[in-house]
């Protein structure tokens, strides 16, 4: 009993960690994105319209159901997709403090680096910088209240997908078949970070954070810079709330099984948002 608390503090204690980062830092790089005149192509507020999210949705959509529906030709997608997703991401930070050529050739060697060194620790270390850049460079296309619309879209949308139709769990079962995690992954024990990313598999020893848990809520923090730097930092200590309440709700369960992370997560979010669109900060 005494190893079991041990390990549910442990895990808590690492995703809080990995996750306020994620929230915090993106915050920081959002501002300094946005003020930097490195970047000529900054977007602007409300170059994201409500008409291209729902085509990205789409396209979500087709690549959900092609990754299920041909798993044995799905995994390398997912992991040219992931590849994808990892240069941008990093390529996204590193610019923040190189000009463009050595920001792009860091970024390859980093995501080179990601694929030879397959440890828990690497992986989590090198998709917390990608969340960062990620997040970040999307935040600045949405208006808060954009973004607060799709926090509350895929928070349906991630119910309806992990306790009705299974097909969330089908395609993170697929993702971690591929070896393309696209999340973090949180060991019971200090140990796991030595694990080797082909000994992740779901109901083991590691407890997984998708990327969406982890991307959404810095695309309302982050489109809050350019309203309010003191607005943008209590949305993103809301959703690390969030994610504690999440997280207890998870260790709750009697028997571990998926959960649907994003709602509280969102919901958290949403309320620091409305809290500081009222008191003015």
């Amino acid at each position: 009993m005494k190893t079991k608390i041990k390990n549910r503090i442990f895990v808590l204690a690492v995703g809080l960690v990995l996750f306020a980062a994620a929230q915090l830092a993106g915050v920081w790089a959002a501002q300094k994105l946005s003020l930097s005149e490195k970047i000529g192509s900054v977007p602007s507020v409300g170059d994201m319209s409500f008409s291209d999210l729902i085509v990205l949705i789409l396209v979500a959509a087709v690549f959900i159901w092609f990754g299920i529906r041909f798993r044995n030709y799905g995994g390398w997608m997912f992991r040219i997709v992931m590849t994808i997703a990892v240069i941008s991401g990093l390529y996204a930070v590193a610019q923040l403090f190189l000009p463009v050529l050595p920001a792009f050739i860091l970024s390859l060697v980093l995501a080179a680096v990601y694929w030879i060194l397959r440890n828990v620790f690497a992986h989590d270390l090198i998709m917390l910088f990608v969340f960062i850049g990620i997040g970040a460079s999307l935040s600045l296309s949405f208006t808060p209240l954009l973004a607060a619309a799709v926090l509350l879209v895929f928070s349906i949308y991630d119910i309806i997908s992990v306790y009705g139709t299974k097909h969330m769990v089908a395609m993170a079962d697929a993702m971690i078949e591929s070896r393309a995690i696209f999340g973090f992954v949180i060991p019971f024990k200090l140990v796991g970070f030595k694990d080797n990313i082909n000994k992740v598999y779901s109901g083991g020893e590691h407890m997984m954070l998708g990327s969406g848990d982890v991307l959404l809520p810095i695309l309302l923090s982050g489109s809050l810079i350019r309203v309010s730097l003191s607005s943008a930092v209590i949305v993103a200590l809301a959703s690390v709330g969030g994610f504690i309440l999440m997280h207890l709700l998870f260790l709750t369960q009697e028997k571990r099984k998926p959960m649907a992370a994003l709602p509280p997560i969102a919901a958290a979010a949403i309320i620091g948002y409305l809290a500081a669109s009222i008191l003015n900060f």
